[in-house]
């Protein structure tokens, strides 16, 4: 466990409740008035091992008039905002990862493009409300044609880029999307974002700066594009300025980007701290708070400690963290359903690769999951079925539900059929150890083997600890030597891309609003795996997202999730959870404004107001 604060020998501070402050309001806008003509800032940096620690020491001269206010520059005026008062004060709060910030559309990666739409730093074209319906947000409007081929958007006027870059144009839209997100080598939604963007058979047209008219060339379902359009989700994407790429070049505008949203880059630490301040005058809606800053808390007690000493106004919480929060005099507890969804992938069954004579380095048939043979009718594929059945039958999900999870979770299926489970025609995960046991001894496996466990990292409540009771149930019911590994989503994140990861891994995940959003980490020629390719996900999935007519995509998409659970194969939802965030004293609940389907940053700070 590491100190919320680090204190630099020799400085001596009239309590720890002012440390906070003094690190939060270095370089940032102060709420009174002050004078400054010489200041040394000390830029607090979390220690990384337990026994180290981090202080730069910074002077600076800042003159300031006495009784002039410290005030962030105020965006130029575009469309209005809802706040006429001036923001006031300092936000916080924290998160388990934060990764590094990455604001061009060609270098951004998860999970800092979840924070980044999350927060929201940039703003995307749509946005999922938490009743599940797209609204507009950069586009006011759009429209598809009948035959799915010409889409018509149309842009918000007024909105205006950060670090006065002028106002946001169907240029700047084209270009974040056919020459930043589509050439992203490290997003996994690239292959789809290009071929509606860049389609050679297809056309782009801009009947004037607020409207894009696009051709794709082909049909394309309504529901993938509107994936790679919305936040949050780690497929999500921002609109950035073309001009600022084109004056200060690509890194220089990864690091301070100019984008749109409510609140503006400053200054961000890695795997420590973000620092935002708000943008005056926003077109959508300027924040109460003057100042936000994201922290990088992994350790649920201390983050726990920072909400109760009232250093973090709110928090990524764990479901048995909930009475003590409540405890808290005038704390609350924000609930509302969408939340993350619990995964457990079995990673090796790299088939497509193998049976094309190019096996992945992570691909071993000799592994107890994992099948030489594609022929689901094959001996070899039945017994690695049968091994990954009995890993999932012998985990008692009620279990983990009543007690890690506090009942804030009700039993899953499969990650992309939360909205759609009627597709699966009853098909559910069984609880039953006895069978499990069973099947690993027909399997040749009745005294089990050993197998890596990764609990990965990505700021959803409960999530290590779900995994390590998986494991402990494993070697309890089975007789399994579980290797635990518990590493954060952006160190393991290459493993999976580079089909070197052997063994299992849960984690919590984002939800995804439609079924074709599960798939797409399926195909080989993805960036992003969880775990499996095969000929028969290879030839229904673009089929799937292809198909515009409604009845006729459910009907594939409910043979493609069959496969998925009679197969064990992939996609395995333990759990669906509900957003639990809470809410401090200082603050208000902001409840219509959440993110819905993520739980990496409940958003909507831009709508916090002071407690009145």
């Amino acid at each position: 466990m590491y100190n919320f604060l680090r204190i630099p020998k020799g400085v001596i501070f009239a309590t720890l409740g002012l440390a906070l402050a003094l690190v939060i309001s270095c370089g940032s806008s102060a709420p009174e008035p002050m004078v400054v003509e010489k200041e040394v800032v000390k830029e607090v940096v979390k220690e990384v091992p337990v026994d180290r620690e981090v202080v730069k020491e910074v002077v600076k001269e800042v003159p300031v008039d006495r009784g002039q206010q410290l005030v962030p520059t105020a965006a130029p005026a575009s469309v209005g905002s809802p706040v006429a008062a001036k923001p006031t004060g300092t936000l916080n709060s924290a998160v388990v990862e934060l990764g590094r910030f990455n604001g061009h559309p060609t270098l951004a990666q998860t999970p800092g493009t979840n924070l980044t739409m999350g927060t929201p730093i940039g703003e995307a074209l749509l946005r999922l409300g938490i009743d599940g319906e797209h609204q507009g947000w950069l586009l006011e409007s759009w429209s598809i044609s009948e035959d799915f081929t010409t889409w018509t958007l149309n842009l918000h006027q007024g909105v205006q880029f950060h670090k006065g870059y002028g106002e946001m144009t169907a240029e700047d839209m084209i270009w974040s999307y056919a020459d930043g997100w589509a050439e992203n080598p490290k997003k996994s939604r690239t292959p789809a974002i290009k071929a509606f963007w860049s389609n050679p058979e297809g056309s782009l047209e801009t009947p004037d700066p607020y409207t894009i008219v696009v051709n794709t060339g082909a049909p394309r379902s309504a529901i993938g594009v509107k994936l790679d359009w919305m936040m949050p989700a780690s497929s999500g994407t921002w609109v950035a300025s073309k001009r600022q790429t084109e004056e200060i070049g690509v890194e220089a505008a990864n690091r301070e980007p100019a984008l749109t949203g409510p609140w503006e880059m400053v200054e961000e630490s890695s795997a420590t701290f973000w620092r935002m301040q708000a943008v005056e005058d926003h077109w959508r809606q300027t924040p109460y708070f003057a100042e936000f800053v994201l922290w990088e808390i992994r350790e649920e007690a201390t983050r726990l400690a920072g909400f109760r000493t009232g250093k973090l106004d709110t928090f990524s919480v764990n479901y048995d963290s909930i009475p003590a929060v409540e405890s808290v005099p005038g704390a609350k507890i924000m609930r509302m359903p969408g939340g993350p969804v619990y995964v457990l992938h079995f990673y090796g069954n790299w088939l497509v690769e193998a049976l094309a004579g190019e096996p992945q380095p992570g691909w071993d048939p000799e592994l107890p999951w994992v099948s030489s043979s594609a022929d689901v009718n094959s001996e070899e594929w039945q017994r690695a079925v049968k091994v990954r059945q009995a890993l999932i039958m012998a985990i008692d999900r009620e279990a983990i539900r009543d007690t890690i999870l506090g009942g804030y979770v009700r039993l899953g299926t499969l990650r992309g059929f939360r909205r759609y489970e009627h597709l699966l025609e009853g098909r559910k995960w069984e609880y039953n150890p006895d069978k499990a046991r069973q099947l690993m001894a027909e399997a040749g496996y009745a005294d089990g083997f050993s197998i890596s466990l990764a609990p990965t990292i990505r700021n959803a409540p409960g999530e290590i600890a779900l995994c390590e009771t998986v494991a402990t149930m494993w070697q309890d019911e089975l007789g399994l030597d579980v290797k635990i590994e518990r590493v954060a989503w952006a160190a393991i994140v290459p493993r999976f891309r580079g089909r070197t990861f052997v063994g299992a891994a849960c984690q919590g995940a984002s939800s995804k609003v439609a079924v074709p959003g599960a798939g797409t980490v399926l195909l080989s020629t993805g960036k992003h795996s969880h775990g499996a390719t095969h000929p028969f996900i290879e030839d229904i999935f673009p089929r799937i997202t292809a198909e515009p007519d409604d009845a006729k995509r459910n009907a594939l998409e409910a043979e493609y999730g069959a496969f998925l659970m009679d197969n064990a194969l992939a996609e395995t939802a333990l759990f669906y959870g509900d957003i639990i965030w809470p809410v401090g004293p200082r603050i208000e609940e902001w409840k219509d404004h959440v993110n819905a389907m993520d739980m990496r940053s409940i958003g909507g700070y831009e709508f916090i107001q002071h407690r009145r």
